[in-house]
């Protein structure tokens, strides 16, 4: 009879243990009175865990049919209509309580316990309670379902940093190709696409804006088997492959791509439009000197979107109408002057000074383990390759004392920033490199003048990255000169001189931006065809001293050339160009931050919300003030 049987073999025998695939393989059943039962019966068998006594838990349970829960594994007993059993008389540990309750049952388990307990059942002349009410079942899968997606949306937003109107609306198995294939599982919710997986402790989480997505492609894996999804973004290209829904997957990030795109007001073939022209930059050959699309013919980043254009320059001459008197007086530092906030983007300028930073991993983490000559390359490629990273059509918010900013790259960078003072604005950062193999730091002060129809930015301080063996590499960030402002074509150039110095081991590079410029005099005396501005030129020397005890650049080490905008090569060797962007992540804000951190800024938040729902300004401009 069952009520003589150990007491292990008819809780094993439940018919509704959990399946390996986490799902449970009988749905549970049972009115209110056993769910109620089953809380007793839980507390009990928890009571007796922590004693090691099984046998005052078996005393003190329910009479009735039970159905319960146990370290996460669904526990029913059945209680025949005879009288309450003794207790087993073989020895019952702790340990075998445990292992009791925290076995998890195959499909094929479960279905030979399934038959087991019926065969049981009918030996005593009982049936399951259980398969009394189909609709009970029912009600519990439902259950159970919803337990899981709430399980899994809580994960989501733990792991990708949600906001609060993002909702999770589905997740795949599948696999995103790097060196290896990272299995994971691929989180789909309203405003973003994000990958988590967890290989044997080593954790690889991407995180995918639908905002910045270009393309979203059905491929195939190893060019053959039809299970893969390519979506390339702005900024990376993601392949995705081993998905056993892969159809379901493609249809909902389509169908939600769209939709965000026509929340800020485009359309799916303009996108694809604008990637397909930016794909014949990417796609150039190595020997090629690729530039950006938005490259001036002349030299320079130029600014397209004309629409933007026109309304900055409306809020420009009104601003210009403003400060009139000052610039006739001669004060012609417009930094300290407050300016609408139709030109500005909702980010604070320590958020954008991040931007150039990105290139940390690919670059600093390298220059940390290389020689002199080759640890001051990847320096300098550090720099150039930053430049255009923070060139951006719409102003950032200026900074207000004691503003702070934390931001993390994937392979372990910290960075941290304090505006230090308002007027005039300085900001100091530091830069911890992964194990600290490196840490950069410094500080800036910013200022800008206006020129009639240009301005020029300033970001007066040192740049200074020590590595730990002693080694310190310093430069200056060099000026901006903004033209078109008020009429003609808006471009962006980069001036003068960058000197980086590497005093321990003797080293000096001067790097010249536009080195064939010349003034307006010189130029009716130069013929031939100048190369564009944005070129650079430049080598690397021994550091020397000169008859007056002058320090000067000596013996050449090596030459540098390149442009800004596109690529940088090293005695004919490529460090960087265009088609290395795709390798790089931007560093994302940290969780937990301090309450002086720039995200919590109330302007900001007034004009991103303005922004989103295409709202008035008035309420952004009060904010700002």
């Amino acid at each position: 009879m069952a009520s003589e049987e150990d007491p292990s073999v008819a809780v094993l025998s439940s018919p509704s243990a959990e399946g390996e695939d986490g799902e449970s393989t009988r749905d549970a059943g049972g009115d209110d009175t056993g769910e109620t039962n089953c809380t007793n019966h839980a507390r009990e068998a928890d009571r007796a865990d922590n004693t090691g006594n099984v046998d005052n838990a078996a005393d003190n349970a329910d009479d009735t049919s039970t159905t319960g829960e146990a370290n996460g594994v669904e526990v029913k007993t059945e209680e025949t209509p005879t009288a309450p059993t003794a207790a087993p008389t073989h020895p019952t540990t702790r340990r075998s309580l445990q292992s009791l309750f925290g076995r998890r049952s195959s499909k094929k388990d479960t279905t030979n316990n399934q038959g087991a307990a019926h065969r049981a059942d009918e030996e005593d002349g009982t049936t399951p309670s259980g398969s009394a009410s189909k609709e009970g079942d029912s009600c519990g899968s439902v259950l159970l379902l919803f337990r899981q997606h709430v399980s899994k949306s809580e994960q989501a937003k733990q792991m990708f940093h949600l906001v609060e109107d993002d909702t999770l609306l589905d997740d795949f198995s599948c696999a995103l190709l790097k060196t290896i294939l990272l299995h994971g599982r691929l989180y789909v919710t309203n405003h973003l696409v994000g990958f988590h997986s967890n290989i044997f402790g080593k954790i690889t989480t991407e995180v995918i804006p639908l905002a910045e997505v270009l393309r979203i492609d059905k491929a195939r894996t190893a060019f053959v088997i039809p299970n893969a999804i390519e979506i390339r973004s702005s900024r990376k290209n993601f392949f995705f492959g081993s998905f056993l829904h892969r159809d379901k997957a493609y249809d909902l990030l389509v169908r939600l791509w769209e939709k965000e795109l026509a929340s800020i007001g485009k359309t799916r073939e303009q996108v694809e439009e604008e990637y397909a022209a930016q794909k014949e930059i990417r796609s150039s050959k190595p020997d090629e000197k690729p530039r950006l699309l938005s490259a001036h013919k002349d030299g320079g980043m130029s600014f397209k979107d004309d629409e933007e254009l026109k309304k900055q320059r409306g809020v420009v001459w009104s601003f210009v109408k403003q400060i009139g008197f000052n610039i006739m007086e001669g004060k012609r530092n417009v930094v300290n002057v407050s300016m609408p906030v139709d030109i500005f983007e909702p980010r604070s300028f320590l958020q954008r000074l991040t931007d150039e930073w990105a290139w940390c991993p690919i670059f600093l983490t390298k220059a940390a383990r290389e020689t002199p000559l080759e640890r001051m390359k990847n320096i300098i490629a550090f720099v150039i390759a930053g430049l255009h990273l923070s060139c951006a059509q719409k102003k950032p918010f200026n900074p207000i004392i004691g503003e702070t900013y934390q931001a993390c790259l994937k392979d372990g960078t910290h960075i941290h920033l304090e505006q230090t003072s308002h007027h005039p604005p300085v900001s100091h950062w530091q830069i911890f490199g992964p194990n600290y193999c490196y840490h950069y730091h410094g500080h800036g002060e910013y200022a800008a003048s206006f020129r009639g129809n240009s301005v020029k930015g300033y970001r007066r301080g040192p740049n200074i990255i020590e590595f730990p063996d002693g080694t310190s590499i310093t430069w200056e960030a060099p000026p901006v000169w903004i033209r078109g402002v008020l009429w003609g074509d808006r471009i962006v150039e980069i001036l003068q001189i960058v000197e980086f110095r590497d005093e321990k081991n003797g080293l000096g590079c001067d790097i010249h931006f536009d080195p064939e410029h010349a003034n307006f005099l010189r130029s009716l005396f130069t013929r031939g065809k100048k190369a564009p501005s944005d070129t650079l030129r430049g080598s690397i020397c021994r550091l020397e001293t000169d008859a007056k005890g002058r320090q000067v650049l000596g013996e050449v080490l090596s030459r540098a050339e390149g442009s800004w905008i596109g690529w940088l090569e090293f005695d004919g060797q490529r460090y960087w160009d265009l088609t290395f962007d795709e390798l790089i992540d931007y560093p994302a804000p940290e969780d937990n931050p301090l309450p002086s951190d720039s995200r919590f800024r109330e302007d900001m938040h007034e004009l991103a919300v303005t922004f989103a729902s295409k709202g008035d300004l008035r309420s952004a401009q009060l904010a700002k003030g």
